[in-house]
């Protein structure tokens, strides 16, 4: 029978890891790694009999290779700990992995909520993210929004994850300073620079993408703040890597 591991990444995730572990009970064990977390989160963890790891994070990929090293199952699947799996998701999985399997990975859609309402808009839906993969060879690249290379087939799954990661604005402005800066870091390295052109245009251009093209005004002020604070994202970011290239 086919074995799966669950890996999750956590930090200070008390709110929504009981949730999240508890949607994962099916699996044949979890891997949680955690960085350096200052609440409950060690001890939900190990209520649910997850096996828990500490290190702390530097980026993303670095972080979830880390965790690989401890999944022995044959597939592993990926959660963060402020999702859960939707029945309906838990019982695709356990049918599709059943029998023989052509494909390497699979992705799934995912729903967003933004303060409690679920965002069909802004390219938040179906938003499809990779998941689930055969752990033999696989592996994360990237600093902030990790890719896994995959090699084979990848196969679509139609049950959903929900996924709640914002406990308000200041919540959402701390992870947007450290994910920003993490994103300007990454795209210096690469060798890409920001003009005074990009710092006022990039900005301006998301929000039009988030708000018109992809139909944020759909959902209401949620839709409205989710547009401008993608945008203010932006901002940030481009801002972030002009002072890099003007301080080198």
């Amino acid at each position: 029978m086919t074995r799966i591991s669950a890996m999750v990444l956590t930090r200070n995730a008390e709110r929504h890891l009981a949730d999240c572990l508890g949607s994962l009970q099916w699996v044949d064990e979890i891997i949680v790694m955690d960085d350096n977390s200052t609440d409950h989160t060690a001890a939900i963890a190990q209520q649910f009999n997850a096996r828990l790891f500490s290190r702390q994070l530097d980026d993303f990929s670095a972080q979830r290779n880390a965790a690989l090293e401890h999944c022995t199952g044959e597939w592993v699947l990926v959660v963060d700990a402020d999702e859960w799996l939707t029945p309906e998701l838990q019982q695709e999985i356990q049918q599709r992995l059943a029998g023989a399997v052509a494909e390497s990975a699979f992705r799934m859609p995912r729903k967003n909520l933004f303060f409690g309402r679920w965002i069909r808009g802004c390219g938040w839906y179906p938003d499809r993210v990779l998941r689930l993969f055969r752990r033999e060879g696989a592996r994360y690249s990237g600093m902030v929004h990790e890719g896994l290379d995959v090699h084979g087939a990848v196969g679509q799954l139609n049950g959903a994850l929900w996924h709640d990661s914002y406990e308000g604005l200041e919540n959402y402005l701390e992870k947007l300073n450290r994910y920003t800066t993490m994103a300007a870091s990454e795209m210096h390295r690469a060798g890409k620079r920001a003009t005074v052109l990009d710092v006022l245009t990039q900005p301006a251009y998301a929000f039009l993408k988030y708000y018109l093209l992809q139909k944020g005004f759909i959902d209401g002020i949620e839709g409205l703040l989710v547009s401008a604070l993608s945008s203010f994202y932006v901002l940030m970011k481009y801002s972030k890597l002009y002072y890099l290239g003007k301080a080198r």
